[in-house]
């Protein structure tokens, strides 16, 4: 939903994977921008600073657990 820019789908979407894991850095940063691209400001900034903290936490997901490997929307903390 995200690359088809169907934000408010991708948000129900992130917000299921949120309700399972609710750390989850990269969700929450593709999140933020979705929220963005809606024009909802309120949410956004605080969604950023969560996604950062979490992910400098190591709230995230590797790829098959392969910490050396790139995979695609991977962010660097």
């Amino acid at each position: 939903m995200y690359e088809l820019e169907q934000y408010n789908n991708a948000i129900a979407t992130f917000d299921v994977a949120l309700h399972l894991y609710s750390n989850f850095a990269e969700v929450i940063h593709y999140k933020a921008i979705c929220l963005q691209k809606l024009g909802n400001s309120a949410q956004v900034t605080q969604s950023f600073e969560s996604a950062n903290r979490e992910g400098k936490l190591g709230n995230t997901i590797n790829e098959d657990n392969a910490v050396y490997e790139l995979y695609p929307y991977q962010i660097r903390w």
